[in-house]
């Protein structure tokens, strides 16, 4: 049998997956058909209620724009395989992206249907960045998206920034360390032995934009923490 590692071709050095990796993309883009067909199928009813109704427009609104993600994912993957992605780099504070991510409905949604909550804990003062901010904030996104997930219902999730001058880290706290055992979370934090055909769309890209960016990812099992750390200069209050 021939391997990825015996053929370069076989592996794509731009993502760091093997080529076979790119077969499971119809799986992802899959993903939100068929609660759309369902959706579908409740609004073509004679018995749809106008509850149900609005239901089911919520939900063709959701997984719309779930899918919609996922295309202009794939279309930067793409640009990152054939080398022409652009960092898109900005000056602002990192403050102001803690507050845009935890305020982000997907997120806030995923939250209220586990029972949890979501502390914001900013620097006291401005951080300020060079760096994609809508990239960063993606990233961030995942993180806790993966942390409500695997937390229990009812927990407290929190997201912090700890200023250190000339290096920023923020701070994602989950409750219990299976955050770190998750297979998606491993490969984004470039741990070795990650199965690469078991990971998902979204962190094989947030894994790569990461690498380009020079950003920083690592895990504080004993702390259940995950720390993300940003080339930053402290501005003086």
């Amino acid at each position: 049998m021939t391997t990825d590692a015996a053929n370069p071709a076989m592996h794509d050095a731009n993502l760091g997956v093997p080529t076979a990796w790119w077969a499971r993309l119809g799986h992802d883009l899959r993903g939100p058909v068929s609660p759309m067909r369902l959706a579908v199928q409740v609004l073509r009813s004679d018995r749809c209620t106008a509850l149900e109704r609005e239901e089911a427009l919520q939900l063709l609104d959701r997984q719309v724009d779930r899918l919609l993600g996922e295309i202009d994912d794939v279309a930067e993957l793409m640009r990152l395989r054939a080398g022409t992605w652009v960092l898109r780099a900005g000056h602002g504070d990192l403050n102001l992206i803690l507050d845009t991510v935890s305020g982000r409905a997907s997120l806030t949604r995923r939250l209220q249907e586990r029972g949890q909550s979501l502390r914001v804990c900013d620097a006291g003062q401005p951080v300020e960045i060079e760096h994609d901010a809508e990239r960063l904030g993606a990233i961030l996104e995942f993180v806790l998206h993966k942390s409500a997930e695997l937390s229990p219902r009812g927990a407290q999730l929190r997201l912090g920034l700890r200023d250190e001058g000339s290096v920023a880290c923020l701070e994602i706290d989950g409750v219990g360390a299976a955050l770190f055992d998750d297979v998606e979370v491993a490969w984004l934090l470039g741990s070795e032995g990650v199965d690469p055909l078991q990971v998902s769309l979204r962190p094989v890209l947030l894994r790569a934009v990461a690498d380009r960016h020079g950003l920083s990812l690592r895990a504080m099992p004993l702390q259940s923490r995950l720390e993300l750390c940003v080339p930053a200069t402290t501005v003086a209050a």
